[in-house]
């Protein structure tokens, strides 16, 4: 996933084009974020139950409806490159959160292999849950998408209007 950096702006954070969407069945003491990144500066946001939202026209920045928010550190001190980790606190209860990867630096960054674990309130075990859609691994389910609005909804249709045209035009292929 390739996220652009700031290069200057007025900007506090740039958003990641996707989502992961993670329902815990159990309650946990912190959520750990993990990828491998690539310059800039990662953070991890979250918010339960509903998609983060980001509103354009806030002042003095754009911003996000994320409830928490924590820095990805690469596991090698130093590092600009590689293996990087985000720990949020928790309590979580049981329940979907929507997990993003946004960049606060000005230079761009790509992070790849997102991975999402948890402990467990119940008995401190760490429970790892794989980044790949619709995975359910030890209790918990990612499943990954965007979630984006545009105002007029004119994207929304354009693409319904594509979709429609590919499917005309495979059913005249069918034919012959």
């Amino acid at each position: 996933m390739f996220l652009r950096g700031k290069y200057g702006a007025e900007l506090t954070q740039v958003p990641g084009p996707v989502q992961l969407r993670v329902r815990l069945t159990e309650a946990a003491n912190s959520l750990r974020i993990t990828a491998e990144a690539y310059g800039g500066a990662p953070v991890v946001v979250v918010k339960a139950k509903q998609p983060i939202q980001w509103n354009w026209d806030a002042s003095p920045a754009p911003a996000s409806d994320a409830t928490a928010q924590a820095p990805m550190h690469f596991t090698t001190p130093g590092a600009t490159e590689g293996p990087a980790e985000a720990v949020l606190p928790g309590p979580f209860a049981a329940g979907v959160y929507y997990v993003q990867v946004a960049n606060v630096g000005d230079d761009d960054v790509d992070v790849v292999r997102t991975g999402v674990s948890y402990v467990r309130q119940r008995d401190g075990q760490g429970v790892t849950v794989a980044g790949e859609e619709d995975d359910e691994v030890g209790g918990a389910e990612v499943t990954g998408g965007c979630s984006a609005a545009a105002g007029g909804g004119a994207g929304g249709f354009l693409i319904a209007a594509l979709g429609l045209v590919g499917l005309r035009v495979r059913r005249r292929l069918a034919r012959g």
